[in-house]
């Protein structure tokens, strides 16, 4: 068997194997209402496939498949991408999450940890707003 090399976070310790949850992150650009409308824009520009960790950490309140409140319910570690945001969305297992906030784990680009809110499953088009 290989070497354990550990994700080294306050919160948690992970190891390279233990990334093997396929997940996509999506992008997503936000445009500026143009004159005759007052409605902004989105767009999703791109699809990440990655492998990651994933660790839930507190229970949820839903109504009819859409979570209701904006609290972290999960945690996911992936290896260190570049322009990964609070403005990006990750979809697993036919659920998306909203990226609540990021860390670059040590400063070192090598690891993310994404706090997320889980917002709900991908057939209503309201947990993708």
């Amino acid at each position: 068997m290989g070497k354990c090399k550990i994700i080294n976070s306050k919160r948690t310790k992970v190891c390279y194997g233990s990334l093997d949850i396929p997940i996509k992150i999506h992008n997503r650009t936000i445009t500026a209402p143009d004159d005759n409308s007052v409605d902004f824009g989105l767009t999703f520009t791109e699809v990440i496939e990655v492998l990651a960790n994933i660790q839930t950490i507190a229970n949820k309140t839903e109504f009819d498949g859409t979570n209701t409140e904006r609290v972290v319910s999960d945690v996911f570690y992936i290896r260190y991408i570049d322009g990964v945001t609070a403005e990006s969305w990750i979809e697993v297992y036919n659920e998306y999450y909203d990226i609540v906030n990021t860390d670059n784990i040590g400063k070192r680009n090598e690891w993310l940890e994404l706090r997320c809110n889980k917002r709900g499953t991908t057939s209503k088009p309201v947990n993708f707003a």
